[in-house]
């Protein structure tokens, strides 16, 4: 598919944008850069969201509005098991991304590769495409942790729906989320889109969730 959504010149300029056609709606997408050491062009990340826009829009301001820290605490290993060389703070992962990202690369692209929220396609992708900075929606541990802290973090939205008929909007559900577990909102988000995708959310209204 790859559609355009959003693209810089080699000066960080906008050349080519559609973001308003992306807000609200859901996909996989990928980032591309080139590299301003080597002049090649990589796949930076890949990711998939239930509103794509949203989280694009935000990634291009902490791009360009917030400057490179060195302050970070944790260092920053890729779903490859790759030092990306540098080091971040929990819980502000995408706010020390995506600075590191802009003063490394250059003429930035973001593409749609898929429309619907698919975890394998995104999987695949990055995979495939050798993501430089993908980490399949949170910091790189073993298999077996990741999963456990799903399933926990899966368990507690769960719970807010003991008697059957709540409803909670989505941002509802991600402020638990990231108050309770202390991740970033795109992670947030990505679990939601296992729980919807799995069956155990259901959309009763324009987002708004049940069980």
């Amino acid at each position: 598919m790859n559609k355009i959504i959003y693209v810089e010149n080699s000066e960080g300029v906008c050349q080519e944008s559609y973001l308003e056609e992306y807000i609200g709606a859901s996909g996989v997408w990928a980032l591309y850069g080139i590299e301003k050491s080597s002049g090649q062009e990589k796949c930076l990340n890949v990711g998939k969201s239930v509103d794509v826009g949203e989280e694009i829009l935000y990634d291009i301001g902490c791009m360009h509005f917030l400057p490179v820290r060195k302050d970070g605490d944790t260092k920053y290993i890729n779903q490859f098991k790759e030092d990306c060389g540098f080091y971040y703070k929990k819980g502000q992962t995408v706010e020390y991304l995506y600075p590191e990202i802009a003063e490394k690369y250059h003429s930035l692209k973001f593409v749609l590769i898929y429309d619907k929220t698919d975890k394998d396609k995104e999987s695949s992708y990055a995979k495939q495409e050798h993501a430089c900075y993908w980490r399949n929606g949170g910091a790189f541990r073993e298999k077996t942790k990741i999963v456990n802290l799903k399933e926990q973090v899966k368990q507690r939205i769960g719970d807010l729906f003991q008697d059957g008929g709540e409803t909670y909007t989505c941002d509802e559900l991600i402020y638990t989320i990231c108050s309770e577990f202390g991740y970033e909102k795109s992670w947030a988000v990505r679990i939601l889109n296992e729980m919807i995708d799995e069956n155990h959310l259901i959309e009763c209204s324009n987002n708004c969730y049940t069980r």
